[in-house]
């Protein structure tokens, strides 16, 4: 949903453009044309900002955060209409805004997901292509009712729906589960001395918060009489939240913040030479809402836990997790001229296919049902380049290359037939295959860099996006300026997805001489 409201908002731009250009007038076309190149560039090109608050703040800080500045843009356009002011808002503003929503829920997508990652963001990318298909015609709508200017008091009051979906988002939680057993010879109502916690050895559980100073690499053992070593149980938890025994949460802090030898039993840690009670033991970690339950191990007369170290050295982190090392990556340099050309194609139906189609004699309304229907298919696009990319005997690759050809023809030809069916028929297909580009756009990065890089890398991807978005419609107000109609700066459009498509075959060339310069 957030993506529903952020691009639909940005989507509805070339529905706003029509009533711009009769309000400011026919020459001001370039300057029209640079309020939703501003917004565009700035919503998509704003990306290695917000990777870097990224790592600074949480990801619903940052979202409720654009979600201010959103509604903030949308409400300064009807009080100050002036090309100047109207860049300031609805460019600098709410593009910027859109960034710091849109960016935090499609990297969360990626995160959640291992073996289904590529449907997942394929999912949560159709929403971006189902904004673009209701927002441009509830646009149309309000705006025969109200006006342009009262229409954006109402689309600023539909995102403030941002601020409930922005709440919503939480992060993976970093750590799962460890062990916990406990000395059969002691009962839940007795007390535990410091000599007598000396021979019980738990480890802790956090199901979804950080685990007091524990290491991950730890593994317990239960010693039978009979010699015999054997797993620990996992550790039953309780959800009911209990009260945290005063001393007990303090001796818990003093062990989180301060490092100590794991050989040590952590009950011993835990009492800090306090008698202490196991109930009141069993309240620790209630704050996060999960209680401990020490296991009675009737079997199990000896105990001792035993320290599992890993041999390798830790990993260094890719040089593609840090922010400007990126370009390093060779293919990722393609990939990201790529996303360039293909945004600018698309900046510019975005833009200027509503006056296209007004030109061509239909009403406003009519155009932003065409332009909805560009929209519904991309839609569908993102669903099914989430799907298909999905499945391991799809060539991730060549299914982009494909969709980008695609997505150009349908551009090229779309001037040369005066009929509402066949615009229909191609902006469908424009959006279907544009789908499939977003679809795949998460899962083909992950494949590029890794998920270790995905933060960072779908930063400087959206810079890229936002560099494509930012030149495409100047240029093709330019192009109406000399020519006098939009015929060229559509087939101009379809001729930028052509070069993303030419571009991304340079990646199998590279990868074909970095294996010959290895022999």
């Amino acid at each position: 949903m957030i993506q529903v409201l952020t691009f639909g908002t940005t989507a509805a731009v070339g529905v706003y453009n029509m009533e711009l250009l009769d309000y400011f007038g026919e020459e001001a076309t370039v300057q029209v044309s640079l309020i939703g190149a501003i917004n565009y560039g700035i919503f998509l090109g704003s990306g290695p900002i917000v990777s870097f608050l990224m790592t600074k703040f949480t990801y619903r800080q940052i979202t409720l955060f654009g979600s201010l500045l959103t509604v903030i843009g949308l409400l300064g356009m009807p009080i100050l209409p002036y090309i100047p002011s109207l860049c300031i808002c609805f460019g600098l503003l709410t593009g910027f805004g859109s960034c710091c929503c849109y960016v935090p829920s499609h990297v969360l997508s990626g995160l959640y997901f291992e073996k289904y990652r590529s449907l997942a963001t394929g999912v949560t990318t159709s929403g971006s292509g189902l904004g673009g298909a209701i927002m441009p015609v509830i646009a149309g709508l309000l705006i025969d009712m109200y006006s342009w200017k009262g229409s954006l008091i109402v689309v600023a009051g539909l995102c403030l729906n941002l601020f409930v979906f922005s709440s919503l988002l939480r992060e993976p939680p970093p750590f799962v589960l460890e062990e916990i057993v406990e000395e059969p010879s002691v009962k839940s109502n007795q007390l535990i001395s410091s000599t007598q916690a000396s021979s019980v050895s738990p480890t802790y559980v956090e199901t979804d918060s950080r685990v007091l100073g524990l290491g991950l690499n730890r593994k317990d053992y239960v010693n039978n009489d009979d010699g015999a070593t054997v797993d620990a149980k996992p550790l039953v938890v309780n959800n009911e939240p209990r009260e945290i025994d005063a001393e007990i949460k303090k001796n818990v802090q003093n062990d989180a913040n301060n490092s100590y030898d794991f050989k040590k039993p952590l009950l011993d840690r835990l009492t800090n030479h306090h008698s202490i009670s196991l109930n009141s033991l069993s309240a620790v970690g209630a704050t996060r809402g999960s209680s401990v339950l020490v296991l009675d191990k009737s079997n199990h007369s000896k105990m001792s836990t035993q320290e599992t170290k890993s041999e390798s050295p830790p990993l260094k982190p890719p040089k593609s997790s840090r922010h400007i090392f990126i370009f390093t990556h060779s293919g990722f340099n393609i990939y990201f001229l790529s996303n360039i050309m293909w945004n600018a194609g698309f900046s510019i139906v975005n833009s200027f296919a509503p006056e296209f189609l007004r030109e061509r004699g239909m009403s406003p309304i009519v155009a932003a049902y065409l332009v909805g229907g560009c929209g519904f298919g991309c839609f569908l696009g993102g669903i099914f380049g989430g799907v298909f990319g999905n499945f391991k005997f799809v060539n991730r690759q060549a299914f982009y290359i494909v969709s980008n050809l695609l997505c150009g023809l349908t551009l090229i030809i779309f001037p040369f037939y005066d009929d509402i069916v066949f615009y229909a028929l191609c902006l469908i297909g424009n959006g279907l295959f544009f789908g499939v580009i977003l679809g795949l756009l998460i899962i083909l990065l992950t494949d590029l860099i890794g998920v270790e890089s995905l933060e960072n890398g779908l930063g400087y991807l959206m810079l890229s996006n936002g560099v494509g978005t930012f030149i495409g419609p100047p240029l093709a107000g330019l192009i109406k300026d000399n020519t006098g109609d939009f015929d060229g700066g559509m087939i101009f459009a379809g001729v930028l997805f052509l070069f993303g498509a030419f571009i991304m075959l340079l990646m199998p060339c590279q990868q074909v001489f970095t294996k010959c310069s290895t022999k």
